[in-house]
């Protein structure tokens, strides 16, 4: 997949679940007019100023059908962004706590709570990650009365075994 089929993936996934704003779609439009990529709504999307969402929802929509990239399911959706984000995590592109907000954005965003049987984004395998997001609060939280000191070495673990386990999910979802 190229940079550019890929980054359409993400913007196609962002707008189904209502993350992406007229702006993002806008400056989607510009890099790819700027990259050499065009179609006429395309081109009105990219060039068209103080754009809302009524105007370029409609033509983000047509552009990917120009472009012939195929608008996910929600549920693609979600799989599209948690690969992405977690593949992030995985590859060291961002940090563990960074990625895992990111995943948790998507968690929240498409209401996979409801999806989940056992545990918190069992439905996706990512509970372990879930909880790692949590357990970085617990290793910054300061009860009254405890040291001002955060414990490095324990966050540094952590670090480890969030980027382990996005790697072991990456690999189990061909990503």
């Amino acid at each position: 997949m190229t940079k550019r089929s890929q980054a359409l993936k993400l913007a196609a996934a962002l707008y189904v679940l209502g993350n992406a704003t007229s702006d993002e779609l806008a400056r989607i439009a510009d890099s790819l007019l700027t990259d050499g990529v065009y179609s006429p709504a395309l081109g009105e999307l990219g060039t068209t100023r103080r754009i809302v969402m009524a105007e370029a929802g409609p033509l983000f929509e047509q552009a990917l059908h120009d472009l012939n990239v195929g608008m996910p399911s929600p549920d693609e959706a979600v799989w599209v962004l948690l690969r992405y984000h977690i593949s992030r995590i995985a590859y060291e592109e961002v940090s563990p706590r960074e990625g895992l907000q990111s995943v948790l954005e998507v968690y929240n965003r498409a209401n996979l709570h409801a999806q989940s049987q056992t545990y918190v984004g069992d439905s996706h395998g990512i509970e372990g990650l879930i909880g790692a997001y949590w357990e970085y609060d617990c290793l910054h939280a300061r009860p009254a009365g405890e040291s001002l000191q955060t414990d490095l070495a324990a966050i540094r673990a952590l670090d480890d075994t969030v980027v382990h386990a996005a790697t072991v999910w990456v690999g189990g979802q061909g990503a």
